[in-house]
């Protein structure tokens, strides 16, 4: 079954990792800005991992759920700026 996961924000930049102990499938992602342009970037495994999935939205919109489905099985580093955007990740 799906959960719906908001992306926990850290400092200046929203940011979340997975341990490379938990296995975990990517089905969705959502992004919303607010008064500024606002970038997910999901990588495998850590933050210089190979980057699976950017989305981009404009100030004051947000992305449709964006469909993938991705296995993490290294762990998963989710990226988001600024501070005030909020992302949602479709977890399985």
């Amino acid at each position: 079954m799906s959960e719906l996961l908001e992306v926990t924000p850290s400092g200046t930049i929203g940011k979340q990792t997975f341990a490379t102990t938990v296995k975990k499938v990517l089905c969705g992602a959502i992004l919303t800005a607010g008064a500024s342009a606002a970038t997910l970037v999901i990588k495998d495994g850590n933050a210089s991992g190979e980057t699976v999935l950017t989305l981009k939205a404009e100030t004051n919109t947000s992305t449709p759920n964006i469909e993938v489905e991705k296995r993490f099985d290294k762990g998963m580093h989710v990226k988001v700026t600024p501070a005030n955007a909020l992302a949602y990740l479709v977890i399985d």
